[in-house]
This record gives structure tokens, C-alpha cells and sequence, in this order.
């Protein structure tokens, strides 16, 4: 699924004969660039577990390729159950789910359609205050960086 996805990314064909429906992957995921697409499902599988923490060496190394398969696997499982998710299930995808990867994908994607898809995933999965609080807290983060 994610495979034909990233094949029809990288061949930049605006039309492509496969739909994000036919791969599994929801709707709104159909304008996000390659790195957009990458984010999200990094986001969405990178927790084995639900209110898992996030462990600085999952941002600050290469994860390795069974790493991978393993993100890849939750990733696109879970990204199906958002797409059909009603407001309780959306709540205990929630607690699966990096906040601070997809506040990531909201501040810095690299087209302005990975930053709207961000917030909206933010704000579907943990109401629009805290989706608003989140952003903001990591813009004002960077100025101290």
C-alpha cells in the first residue's frame, strides 16, 4: 500500500491510474508531497503501544530496515482506521498516535498541503484547542533554539 503510494509520488504524475483509496491510504493524504506522506505515517506508527513516550532516539537516528517495516505496518493500519473513524475511535487512535511528529508535519511541511493535512490530523485526533496549543507552543520552542 504505502509502496504504491511513494512509486506514485516520486513519479510526479499528477494523474496517477491509482487512487490513495485503492492503497488504503485516506482521502486527505492524496495532496501531500513525498515527505508529507513519510511524516504522517511516521506519525502514525512510530508507537508500538498506546501513551508510549517519545524516546529521543526516535528522532535523532535511523531507524533500521525491520524498524521500518514495523512503522510502515502500524502506520498503514492505523491511517485506515482514521479514515472511518467515528469520534470514540478517533480517541483511542489518539493515544497511539506522536503528537510531536504530526505538530512537526503541521509546522514545517514542505508544501503547504503536509502543514494543513498536520493540523487537521491534530485537531481530528486531539480537538482543535489542544491542536492550536500544541502549534503554538512549538513555534514559540524555536525561539530558542
Amino acid at each position: 500500500m504505502i509502496l504504491s503510494a511513494v512509486e506514485v509520488l516520486m513519479m510526479g504524475e499528477p494523474y496517477a491510474p491509482v487512487t490513495w483509496l485503492s492503497v488504503g491510504l485516506p482521502a486527505i493524504a492524496s495532496d501531500l508531497s513525498l515527505n508529507g506522506l513519510m511524516a504522517l505515517v511516521h506519525a502514525f506508527g512510530v508507537n508500538d503501544a498506546a501513551h508510549q513516550a517519545g524516546r529521543t532516539q526516535q528522532f535523532t537516528r535511523v531507524a533500521r530496515t525491520h524498524e521500518w517495516v514495523g512503522i510502515l505496518e502500524r502506520g498503514s493500519e492505523r491511517l485506515r482506521r482514521f479514515e472511518a473513524a467515528n469520534r470514540s475511535q478517533l480517541q483511542e487512535l489518539a493515544e497511539l498516535v506522536s503528537q510531536s511528529l504530526l505538530v512537526r508535519l503541521a509546522k514545517a511541511g514542505s508544501r503547504g498541503a503536509d502543514a494543513q493535512v498536520g493540523l487537521h490530523v491534530l485537531e481530528q485526533l486531539f480537538g482543535k484547542t489542544e491542536a492550536r496549543r500544541l502549534h503554538s507552543n512549538h513555534i514559540q520552542m524555536e525561539l530558542f533554539e
